[in-house]
């Protein structure tokens, strides 16, 4: 009976003890501005800080995490005002920063690095390229980081190529097999060429080692862009100046293997009178790809939107240099595109045929080379003064959305609109509030959040002379923030927190209106894992489905309105 006492006794204490363990923890946890409510705020003069350390963080780059989160990777001068370094951040579906606060260093030597290029890994991470001056000439390189911010290859990063003279500008994409195919302009024969590599999961060269020459014809080749060709090569696009008269638009198409598969030094796209610049690719959804530029043809007064689709053998499906995507008055500039993953492609730009200032439209243009909309275009926004700086995603139902920046006279805002697959404006007449803070907003991209919404990220002006780097996002409606929630209930609980097996959970509800409440559980990583119908007041969660962990609850009932605590679950 005593020996019964003691091992009571002593099991009390080791419950006691681990109670107050896990107490001091969740007191930590809840604390942690890492996982504080509502990241994805519905106010857009707050929105989500990503980066606001001290000096300028610009010129980012972004990739979707396959979770309905974003790796945003940015040049960083913190560490020294002269020099950038390559940092990187994650943010996950409900809005919260995942990694180091203010973020992780991907490259950080004391030589100068910029222009980051940015792609998911296929597995969870993220594969990043930028130009670095560690050897003197800039060179490129490369680093891999997994779902949690650590580090997969090199200190620093491996090389990309490593060679005389200047290589720069590099743009990269997966290889679907855990790798990245990378391209860029290269200084080696004196002009400007353009070069490949591929390398593998672990970093490796698959390739030779100063790169596969894609073009290395007389004179200037730059500003390449490239995408998957779906079999683990790519086709690459780029502007051409070989006629020694104006740039042309040409492209070449390289397998898994490095093998350029059409002819030499590439295939013209459009070799038109006048320049042709700024050429943007994506794949046209059966093996082959569409490619957009401004075209200066007609006596090089202005520019106008020009498109050509080719398929894996090389072979132009459209009219010689290219279908006609606008040819209004004016100039139409600063050109982007995407699939709409169904039956062609959506292309935005910025247009000035209304006066001094820039608006912003957007084109269809369908597998046949006609375009699905009113002749040159949907107006976005014609709203006063200039918009500019347009990005485009694809809404996932053969739609788009676009981003620009919006001048309010001494300043800019971001704004975002819809646009459906019969080009009919989705959301608020000339766009939809993203960021509207004190101080300039520029530069937005944005990519799609899985869900028919949309992850904004731009360069920010709020705190002071400096660049800083926040997001937003806007689900399919339009509407900021990933619940909308009103934090509407009062007293929301969950008893007992940690949670072993079921918990109650209680909350004192003002509106008498309610007929019916939802319950959604949540992982840590914003997941959603299942829903449950609930009562009006105290109702039961169980937990035997869940593994140990951080979860988050919603609750939301018939009117939309909705609120969110979180539990642990300790078994």
């Amino acid at each position: 009976m005593f020996r019964n006492k003691l091992a009571l006794i002593e099991k009390l204490k080791i419950n006691f003890y681990r109670f107050t363990i896990i107490s001091i923890m969740l007191i930590i946890e809840f604390a942690n501005p890492r996982f504080s409510f509502a990241q994805w705020t519905n106010n857009t003069s707050i929105n989500t800080p990503v980066c606001t350390s001290i000096n300028n963080q610009k010129d980012y780059s972004l990739a979707p995490d396959t979770k309905g989160g974003a790796f945003i990777i940015w040049n960083d001068k913190r560490n020294n005002i002269e020099k950038s370094d390559i940092y990187a951040q994650r943010i996950n579906s409900l809005g919260y920063t995942l990694w180091t606060s203010q973020g992780i260093g991907v490259c950080t030597n004391s030589a100068d690095q910029v222009n980051p290029s940015t792609t998911e890994d296929g597995y969870g991470g993220v594969i990043i390229a930028w130009d670095d001056s560690i050897n003197g000439d800039r060179d490129i390189y490369a680093q891999k980081l997994d779902s949690l911010g650590n580090p997969q290859w090199t200190v620093d990063g491996v090389p990309v190529v490593i060679k005389p003279l200047k290589q720069k500008n590099v743009k990269i994409i997966s290889d679907g097999a855990g790798g990245a195919i990378a391209v860029w302009e290269d200084s080696l024969a004196s002009y400007w060429d353009i070069y490949a590599q591929r390398i593998n999961s672990a970093g490796i060269q698959q390739w030779t080692s100063s790169g596969v020459s894609v073009c290395k014809s007389m004179l200037n080749q730059k500003n390449p862009r490239l995408v998957s060709d779906g079999l683990g090569g790519a086709y690459i696009v780029w502007q051409d100046k070989r006629s020694n008269i104006d740039y042309d638009i040409y492209a070449q198409h390289l397998n898994a293997s490095g093998i350029p598969l059409w002819t030499i030094n590439g295939v013209v796209i459009c070799n038109s009178g006048d320049k042709q610049t700024d050429p943007k690719i994506v794949s046209d959804g059966t093996g082959g790809a569409i490619i957009a530029w401004q075209d200066e043809r007609g006596g090089g007064i202005s520019y106008n939107i020009y498109a050509q689709r080719i398929n894996s053998t090389g072979t132009i499906q459209w009219p010689s240099n290219g279908a006609v995507v606008c040819a209004a008055d004016s100039s139409q500039t600063n050109l982007d595109i995407t699939s709409d993953s169904i039956s062609g492609a959506i292309i935005t730009w910025r247009d000035k045929r209304n006066g001094a200032f820039h608006d912003i439209y957007a084109q269809k243009i369908n597998l046949d080379g006609t375009v699905a909309w009113q002749l040159n275009g949907i107006p976005i926004t014609v709203a006063a003064l200039t918009q500019t700086s347009p990005n485009i995603c694809g809404d996932g139902v053969g739609g788009a959305i676009i981003t620009w920046q919006d001048s309010i006279g001494t300043s800019w805002d971001i704004k975002s609109q819809r646009i459906n697959s019969n080009g009919n404006i989705m959301w608020n007449y000339n766009g939809t509030f993203v960021s509207n803070s004190s101080n300039s907003q520029t530069n937005p991209k944005n990519i799609s959040d899985g869900k028919g919404g949309s992850i904004y990220v731009w360069q920010d002006f709020r705190n002071g002379l400096d660049d800083d780097i926040y997001a937003q996002h806007l689900d399919m409606n339009g509407v900021e923030g990933i619940f909308n929630e009103t934090f509407y209930l009062n007293n929301l609980n969950i008893f007992p927190n940690p949670v072993s097996e079921s918990a109650i959970i209680s909350w004192s509800d003002k509106n008498t209106n309610t007929i019916s409440w939802t319950g959604i559980v949540y992982d840590g990583s914003g997941k959603e894992i299942y829903s449950f119908n609930l009562g009006k007041s105290d109702n039961k969660l169980n937990v035997k489905s869940l593994s140990n962990g951080l979860y988050f609850l919603k609750i939301i009932n018939n009117e939309k309105k909705s609120s969110l605590c979180k539990f642990i679950v300790e078994k």
